[in-house]
């Protein structure tokens, strides 16, 4: 790929934060969302990456620019072609990013472009080798381990959108039983109208509204949390997830409690940097109880996240 790719995407989220911008600091990143079709971005260029899908007229632009032996590389961050296959996600969602992603690839495949994927259960799903996985790397973490706050207050928080929607209901019971036994607990998720009426009854919950990538990253950099958690519903879609929620809870200062899954298992080592839980909805009240009653614990484990970003971070290759 070389170490200066033009980087394709549509619209600021985090797989070109995580997958390309955090790996190749000279990456020439446009989102064509919002960016004429302008040659000038190829000039140079080690290869071009095009995240997921991007808009018409940047793809017809390098269709005609295919003169010489530069890579294309179409990179894959989730199971997209099987997208639709999962009832537990928005449908609108599935539907839009089904249809561009088809129209992107199909392209691209006529390009002899080259297919990247984010997890090796994806490269197995689709016949790939070790060498066309990508993992995520981060470049913006709190550097120490120091707490945020130190006012006898608990902060849980779970940061997921609503492609996540069957975890934020799955939440709201144990939220509710955890809140109901640890009185300094207080909580907060993201979500849009129909999230703020599935957790209206609960105390010390705020339900705050989606932002974008970039609010969204300074948000976490800027707040004070202490608990994340990652909760992973048993789906083929999920099983080809990476593991960057334990990114975006190194980002905001916490630790995290995360599902037993081979997802999370490739960077939490359980009672290190992070819990694991494989239990039900008991298992996870009882493993986030513990965390919120013990100071000394968080501690441990936020130095554990401290000590594996620093180490990921200078890993970029």
């Amino acid at each position: 790929m070389g170490e200066n790719p033009a980087v394709l995407h549509f619209r600021a989220f985090p797989t070109v934060h995580y997958y390309l911008q955090s790996r190749f600091p000279a990456a020439r990143c446009v989102d064509t969302s919002t960016t004429a079709p302008d040659p000038a971005v190829f000039d140079g260029a080690s290869a071009v990456v095009v995240v997921r899908h991007a808009r018409k007229d940047w793809l017809d632009l390098l269709a005609g620019l295919r003169g010489d032996a530069r890579p294309v590389i179409l990179f894959m961050d989730d199971d997209l072609p099987s997208i639709l296959d999962d009832p537990s996600l928005p449908l609108g969602y599935a539907l839009r990013t089904s249809r561009r992603f088809a129209a992107t690839s199909g392209r691209l495949n006529r390009l002899g472009a080259v297919l990247l994927v984010s997890t090796p259960g994806l490269a197995a799903k689709y016949g790939l080798d070790d060498a066309a996985v990508l993992p995520p790397l981060p470049s913006d973490f709190r550097d120490g381990t120091r707490p945020c706050a130190d006012d006898g207050q608990v902060r849980v928080f779970y940061h997921g959108t609503t492609s996540h929607i069957r975890e934020i209901a799955w939440l709201r019971n144990v939220m509710r039983r955890v809140l109901g036994r640890n009185p300094n607990v207080h909580f907060e998720i993201f979500g849009p109208e129909k999230v703020r009426r599935l957790y209206a009854d609960l105390p010390r919950t705020t339900v705050r509204r989606p932002l974008g990538w970039e609010a969204y990253r300074r948000h976490a950099l800027e707040s004070c949390l202490d608990i994340g958690l990652a909760p992973l519903a048993d789906t083929p879609f999920n099983s080809c997830r990476s593991h960057v929620k334990f990114f975006d809870i190194a980002r905001a200062g916490g630790v995290g409690v995360y599902s037993d899954t081979p997802v999370f298992r490739r960077i939490v080592r359980d009672g290190e940097n992070g819990v694991l839980e494989s239990g039900g909805e008991d298992g996870w009240v009882d493993a986030v109880c513990a965390l919120a009653e013990d100071p000394a614990l968080r501690d441990r484990l936020r130095r554990g996240v401290s000590s594996t970003m620093a180490e990921l971070a200078g890993g970029r290759a």
